[in-house]
């Protein structure tokens, strides 16, 4: 992916112990089934836990399985791993347990492997200027209450691959001179499955009004950017790693009540030039047809946002929906790359487990370089990855 996105990728380490449960090892050839000690040559004596192996055949063994053909029962209870050494030998290391695939796939994990992913952060810069509430998006509903909609719905959808914050604005009473010239009280930085973003995208009088529009149509988006500034300015020693993202949803330029239009457009300039040199990419997203256009200053500022689609300028609710979708699919992107804090790893002893089912070694790839080692999963098991939590992610195979 390119640069940073507003989007905070957080670090979320998962160090794992010692592997508890147990695999069966794929043979090295025919007849060579199980688990265990040291076999020498083509034949000899399994210890630990494996049985006998006779010959070059192997037959059933204890703990480990049963040997049938090429490998191991493949539900059959693996013993502790070994090395096979000369003739149909190669070493095979790791505890035994379940064979996934039969003799061939199934094999011992080994040792859990200490890893983390550093998920971008997108931070939602939401305006619900009294237009927001009032202008129509759509035949049956206003413009806040269909982004509002969709936002929960996205969140909901990635709140596995991205640490989602969120920020609206204009406010009063926050404001020193209540203008309406600044952020809300309440700005929520980036986590993962935050539960108080769809509370405050609700309007649902009188309860419930934070996600209701305000009654004055400025919209501060210079304070809104020094606010996401402030929230995306991370004290992690990884966070140059991470990509960092602001999205700003809006139906106009910037404004303020006790300000001149054209100092509110620099002042905004001003605050993304400091996200763009903190490697955080905004996107802008325009709502309505008189929104974003070419002269406008929401263009200029898309243009210097590092976002290379430029304005996303939507009318219609299924335009918010894609929009809001591709930004956050491209910003889901880091939660597939799993990096691994263990140094000269082999890669062909490692696997890729999800749910507790093996990956396909043809959608996974292992890198040496870069400050961690590194498994970037691609294709449906990058779907799939990006779909669960960290809990049910385990890589095997370390030293």
């Amino acid at each position: 992916m390119r640069r940073g996105a507003v989007i905070l990728i957080a670090l979320v380490a998962a160090s794992l112990g010692a592997c508890t449960e147990h695999l069966l090892l794929p043979a090295a050839d025919q007849g060579i089934g199980g688990s265990g000690g040291r076999v020498a040559g083509t034949g000899g004596t399994m210890a630990g836990t494996g049985g006998k192996m006779v010959g070059s055949g192997g037959g059933p063994f204890e703990a480990g399985g049963r040997g049938v053909g090429f490998g191991g029962d493949p539900f059959g209870q693996g013993g502790r791993g070994g090395n096979l050494v000369g003739g149909f030998g190669g070493a095979v290391f790791g505890q035994g347990g379940r064979g996934a695939f039969g003799g061939f796939d199934g094999g011992g994990r080994g040792s859990r492997c200490p890893w983390g992913i550093q998920r971008a952060e997108v931070l939602f810069a939401l305006g619900k200027n009294a237009s927001m509430g009032r202008e129509k998006l759509g035949p049956d509903d206003t413009r806040l209450n269909v982004v509002e909609s969709i936002m929960r719905s996205q969140i909901a959808s990635h709140q596995n691959a991205i640490s989602f914050g969120y920020e609206d604005f204009p406010s009063i009473s926050s404001c020193s001179a209540m203008d309406g010239c600044c952020v809300r009280d309440g700005a929520i930085p980036p986590s993962l499955s935050p539960a108080t973003i769809p509370e405050a995208l609700l309007c649902l009088p009188p309860g419930m009004m934070d996600g209701c529009a305000s009654t004055i149509d400025a919209c501060p988006i210079g304070a809104a950017f020094e606010k996401a500034s402030n929230l995306l300015n991370g004290t992690d020693p990884n966070d140059r790693y991470t990509e960092k993202h602001v999205v700003l949803i809006v139906d106009s330029d910037p404004s303020c009540v006790t300000e001149n239009p054209q100092f509110s457009c620099e002042q905004a300039v001003k605050q993304l030039v400091t996200l763009t040199n903190n490697s955080v990419t905004t996107s802008v997203v325009a709502l309505g047809v008189d929104a974003g256009t070419p002269s406008s200053c929401l263009a200029r500022i898309a243009s210097a946002g590092l976002d290379t689609h430029g304005i996303w300028k939507v009318t219609t609710p299924m335009e918010v929906d894609s929009a809001l979708g591709m930004i956050l699919n491209d910003a889901a992107k880091p939660a597939c790359t799993i990096h691994l804090f263990r140094n000269q790893i082999d890669s062909g002893s490692l696997s890729v487990w999800v749910d507790n089912k093996p990956i396909s070694p043809n959608e996974w790839k292992f890198f040496q370089e870069g400050p961690y080692p590194r498994i970037q999963v691609f294709g449906g098991s990058c779907a799939m990855i990006q779909g669960v939590r960290d809990q049910e992610i385990e890589i095997y195979g370390c030293p």
